[in-house]
């Protein structure tokens, strides 16, 4: 009888301690949470023209109207265009969509977007572009054209530059490209943090 109240003792001296030695732990999560949807601040079609862009050249692709763009033929090749977009509604993200065209005959060389001079979007061209391509501008050759570019950044001043180009070394009547459908939106994210308890 009294071995068997000893051990009985012992069991709940046991118990008795494991519920002591349990541990609380706090794990703080990050949510993330988009107020509200895109802002657009943004749309230039280039139909009417270009203003404000370093250089406001404009052409018409294709014979059924493909659409205007800002470059094109034997206008733009191995340079940048750019411009400067004020009084942006308060934010914390951007999102900048646009179409590059690749016109004539590019051999490997690149298009890119920057934003606020720092590199955000490239793309390389292939040599030959006959097999994903149609003519619509410029010389006989096939065009890869429309390509979309759709670029989400952290940014929150009320300027933005957008600046576009390529590493051409041609006669832009040899190789040339545009841009078309430029859009600026604008978001805010709001960070909040949660704690969870969890027992060890």
């Amino acid at each position: 009888m009294r071995t068997a109240l000893i051990l009985v003792l012992s069991i709940v001296a046991l118990v008795g301690a494991t519920s002591v030695e349990k541990k609380v732990e706090e794990h703080a999560e990050v949510t993330e949470i988009m107020v509200g949807s895109w802002t657009p601040v943004v749309f230039e079609t280039f139909d009417d023209g270009a203003f404000g862009w370093s250089n406001n050249s404009v052409s018409e692709c294709g014979s059924c109207h493909t659409g205007a763009i800002l470059g094109g033929p034997c206008k733009f090749a191995g340079r940048e265009v750019e411009k400067a977009y004020e009084g942006l509604p308060p934010h914390n993200m951007i999102r900048i969509r646009a179409q590059f065209w690749f016109l004539d005959d590019w051999n490997h060389e690149t298009g890119f977007m920057k934003v606020d001079d720092k590199m955000a979007w490239t793309m390389w061209a292939p040599h030959n572009i006959a097999w994903r391509g149609i003519n619509v501008c410029g010389g006989s050759g096939p065009d890869f054209i429309g390509q979309l570019i759709d670029v989400t950044l952290a940014h929150e001043e009320s300027c933005l530059t957008l600046a576009f180009g390529s590493n051409l070394h041609k006669d832009p009547c040899e190789a040339s490209w545009g841009i078309s459908s430029v859009q600026v939106m604008t978001t805010t994210i709001t960070r909040h943090a949660t704690t969870r308890s969890f027992s060890t």
